[in-house]
């Protein structure tokens, strides 16, 4: 492995020509709950009707990343926020059963819920029955208005607030993320995109982004079992965003950054002319090294044009890229630099 740190700030490829969407994720502190320690069921499909109704509701009585953060804030403490619930409210109900994990009455469900049988999501494994009371099997979080679902006590990854405000929002015909855990980024493409997929290893990371797909309405939302991008070889995109888990693991050369290099590379492959692609990454720099240095050799060859933004602070780095038009690095505190690149076949169009 190379000698040196890990790049000690945040990068952010960017492009200003299309400003940055400014949903704001809600800050979702992990609240564990269950002291169950086997596995929780994926919730079964079978009554899309029932899931769909559901994602209205919640909408409608306020359960939005907004709504949530007015009513509880963003404290971490899960005493904190329950403490805060002291209404008898749909949402206050809803907050409690969805974000906070907590029991609740059939009744107050139904009341919560009007017009859906809290049965039909007990059925479908969205609710449990514990003798008089339920609970929620899995957590739904709001981002904006798209709700997505994780594993009970669950919430987004690191680093996605960043990358989903640093995704341009405009049209595009296709959008991917790979990597996709339950599909926020895949979800937040499908509402500004003609398709979307997302793919993910996990086959009960994939139920959840199907189960995301329906409470949003999102019919144009594909997930798809794999691993990174082989399920779509021979195939681009206008838009790709992945957000993959950034370890560092040495290959036969000694590059500790190899896995997130080999992927900045097979996504430049996998993006359409003039399309975006916006990938969290970490590298390692050898002594005295620039910081670029490593990021600059990785995109060299693929075509690609990419721009990095520096911050002073000290977390993960992201990368962005775009082809084929020239960089052009914008001024401000953030240290920047351009890569401009030309010359790699194009995949066939998704």
């Amino acid at each position: 492995m190379n000698s040196g740190p890990l790049v000690p700030q945040t990068s952010a490829l960017t492009r200003l020509r299309h400003a940055p969407c400014q949903a704001t994720i809600a800050q979702a502190p992990r609240i564990l709950r269950s002291t169950d320690g086997s596995p929780t069921p994926t919730p079964s499909l079978g009554d899309p009707e029932a899931i769909a109704t559901l994602g209205a509701l919640l909408v409608a009585a306020g359960y939005t990343s907004d709504g949530i953060r007015e009513r509880i804030g963003a404290d971490a403490d899960p005493a904190v926020l329950e403490a805060r619930l002291t209404e008898a409210s749909s949402l206050d109900t809803l907050i409690r059963l969805f974000y906070l994990g907590m029991p609740h009455s059939w009744q107050d469900a139904a009341k919560a819920l009007p017009g859906l049988d809290p049965d039909r999501l007990v059925e479908t494994g969205v609710l449990e029955a514990m003798g008089e009371d339920m609970r929620a099997r899995i957590r739904l979080v709001p981002h904006k208005d798209i709700l997505v679902a994780y594993e009970r006590g669950g919430g987004p990854m690191q680093g996605s607030e960043l990358l989903a405000n640093l995704t341009i929002r405009m049209h595009f015909v296709s959008a991917l993320q790979a990597e996709a855990g339950t599909g926020l980024h895949a979800l937040l493409a499908a509402r500004h995109t003609d398709r979307a997929v997302a793919i993910e290893a996990d086959p009960r990371s994939l139920e959840l982004i199907r189960l995301g797909a329906l409470l949003n309405g999102l019919e144009n939302l594909r997930a798809v079992e794999g691993e990174t991008l082989e399920p779509v070889a021979g195939h681009s995109y206008g838009l790709i965003v992945v957000n993959p888990a950034r370890v560092l693991t040495p290959d036969e050369d000694d590059r500790a950054d190899s896995r997130c290099r080999e992927l900045v590379q097979s996504v430049a492959r996998h993006l359409s002319e003039g399309g975006f692609a916006d990938i969290l990454v970490t590298w390692v720099l050898g002594p005295g090294e620039d910081w670029w240095r490593p990021l600059e050799q990785w995109i060299a060859g693929t075509g690609c044009d990419a721009v990095l933004r520096s911050s002073a602070k000290r977390i993960r780095p992201a990368m962005r890229g775009r082809m084929p038009s020239p960089a052009r690095c914008p001024g401000g505190p953030s240290s920047s630099v351009g890569l401009p690149l030309t010359g790699s076949p194009r995949a066939q169009s998704s």
